[in-house]
């Protein structure tokens, strides 16, 4: 081998390695692997809360999804514990249920702590969506001696 030949190859292909190391850069910046943001949003929230007689509470919220993208589930979480200006209370919820267009959807995670957690699934791609939520909350009007008041946060 020649003394040219080895000062451009080296005598372990270190140069080789180099080389070829460049052309892989080079070649990953001239065709960059295509990427997609997606995102989503609220265009319109609603929601209409009954109190009953006995004290609990029917809600039903319709929130209106935007999609940017790809997307395949959903979640809420719904605080149970409310503490307010010294008046603390715990919430129950039951009769939970995701509908879209009438039809109920599957719930695949749901869990009651402190928080009341549900994940529902769903196809969507580009496009809007109308999902409504509703629930019965038990034990979350609370209040004082001379009062009663309903203070939920309702749009976390």
């Amino acid at each position: 081998m020649g003394i040219l030949t080895r000062a451009i190859i080296g005598d372990n292909g270190c140069m080789f390695k180099i080389l070829t190391l460049v052309l892989a850069v080079f070649f990953l910046l001239i065709f960059p692997k295509q990427t997609y943001a997606k995102d989503y949003y609220f265009p319109k929230v609603s929601a209409v809360y009954t109190i009953n007689n006995d004290g609990s509470i029917g809600v039903v919220e319709h929130r209106t999804y935007n999609f940017d993208g790809s997307f395949s589930f959903a979640y809420i979480d719904i605080p149970l514990i409310v503490d307010r200006k010294g008046y603390g209370y715990t919430a129950s919820l039951s009769n939970f249920q995701v509908t879209e267009n009438g039809k109920a959807l599957l719930l695949s995670e749901l869990s009651h702590s402190k928080t009341f957690h549900a994940r529902w699934d769903y196809s969507a791609f580009n496009q809007t969506k109308i999902f409504d939520i509703s629930y019965t909350l038990t034990g979350a009007v609370g209040g004082g001696q001379n009062f009663d008041e309903f203070y939920w946060q309702w749009l976390g």
